[in-house]
């Protein structure tokens, strides 16, 4: 048996920061990664990673010819919503697998064998959208079938057009409360950084990850701004300076969702570099903390707050209309 797949389907064109997560992910040899993508730009040479290039209509109907039922995929924003079904869509495909599981392309890995216990079983990993992972038998391939009181069905999800978050904890019926309903073991793991998009600095979402809902749970901004990602032959690093001195931990992934980063020439040829705000490139001195208090300073004005905020506000003026 292999460790773990991740299956990935990605529809429109893939972005510029795709080869920085493909170098990442390519170093995590036990795990192989499953992309299904219609960019028939994107190729890989890494042996880990397949990429399987076929159109949306495609996808949707392998989806459709799991359920006896008409499901709304109409959008690939909807994928969302039936990332927690891929182990039983994809089950034919995915038999020598110990776990599978989802995970986002937003995001730069460290070492995941590491950071990951998978000698002790866990039948579910992590609580997030942007990488959880099951393991693989016909039961928890069907988990999300669960239904729970009071929360509607996943059918009723599947079958509506709009995004109801089942792939995480939401205020309606999600994946993580059937888990929890159902006692499922599962592995919390705090050894992240998913940075805030209304931030030009590296700021931390903290979240409650006891808390299945969206609804009264605890959510808190990091107050740790000065830091940045140091990736190092695999590893993956957050630096970060706390009264004058410089802290140093390793994690399992950074989730830099909604930011463009420029990526220098040359990075993806070296085995060590910095993610800073906003950029990526190759490192050989020591970082201090004088060192990353120089590459990690603020702007008065940060455009993408203001993107950020706007795209909200329409997304408000839709909904009421």
């Amino acid at each position: 048996m292999k460790k773990a797949v991740f299956i990935i389907p990605y529809f429109g064109k893939i972005p510029s920061y795709f080869d920085l997560w493909m170098k990442t992910a390519s170093m995590n040899k036990e795990i192989d990664y499953r992309i299904y993508t219609d960019d028939f730009a994107c190729q890989t040479i890494s042996p880990n990673i397949f990429i399987n290039h076929l159109s949306f209509s495609d996808f949707k109907a392998k989806v459709q010819d799991k359920f006896e039922f008409p499901i709304a995929l109409y959008s690939p924003r909807k994928l969302c919503d039936f990332k927690p079904a891929y182990g039983y869509i994809f089950e034919e495909e995915i038999g020598v697998y110990s776990y599978w599981g989802y995970c986002d392309i937003d995001i730069v890995q460290g070492n995941l064998d590491r950071m990951i216990p998978w000698e002790k079983g866990y039948q579910k990993l992590f609580v997030h959208g942007h990488m959880t992972l099951f393991q693989n038998t016909p039961q928890i391939n069907r988990l999300f079938m669960t239904k729970v009181d009071g929360y509607g069905t996943y059918e009723q999800i599947f079958s509506d057009p709009a995004n109801k978050i089942f792939d995480e904890s939401s205020d309606g019926l999600n994946i993580n409360l059937i888990a929890n309903q159902e006692g499922i073991n599962t592995y919390i793991d705090y050894r992240i950084a998913d940075i805030n998009p209304y931030h030009y600095r590296f700021y931390r979402t903290l979240y409650d990850y006891s808390k299945p809902f969206k609804k009264g749970r605890a959510i808190a901004i990091e107050k740790i701004g000065k830091q940045l990602f140091l990736w190092e032959d695999g590893r993956l690093y957050r630096l970060f300076v706390v009264n004058g001195n410089l802290q140093q931990e390793e994690i399992r992934y950074l989730h830099f969702q909604k930011r463009q980063l420029n990526i220098i020439p040359g990075t993806l040829e070296c085995s060590r570099f910095v993610i800073a705000p906003n950029n990526v490139f190759p490192i050989q001195e020591e970082i201090t903390a004088d060192v990353l208090n120089e590459l990690v300073r603020n702007i008065i004005i940060y455009p993408q707050y203001y993107r950020l905020k706007w795209n909200n506000l329409k997304k408000k003026i839709r909904k009421i209309l």
